[in-house]
This record gives structure tokens, sequence and C-alpha cells, in this order.
């Protein structure tokens, strides 16, 4: 059976005393043998689009 990988992120706040930085986190979750796992990626943007 396939387990889904679960998406979530931050909303891109916006990185205090900077008018045009966002810091943005997506954290993936997913299962192994019944095991939660999960990763965190972190990026620095510039640019909403």
């Amino acid at each position: 059976m396939t387990q889904p990988f679960l998406l979530a992120n931050n909303g891109c706040p916006q990185v205090r005393g900077s008018a045009k930085m966002f810091d943005c986190v997506v954290t993936v979750t997913w299962t192994v043998a019944g095991a939660p796992r999960s990763i965190e990626v972190e990026s620095f943007v510039t640019q909403q689009i």
C-alpha cells in the first residue's frame, strides 16, 4: 500500500526588518512501516509570485 506524502507550509511570513525578504518553510510528512517521518525545507525568497 502506498502512503501519501503530506505537505504543509508556513505561509512565507515576511522577515522582520526587511521589506522584500520572506522566510518560507515547507514540511513534508509520511509514514514508513508505521513510523512517522518528516523533513523541513527552509528557503529565503525575495519575491512571491
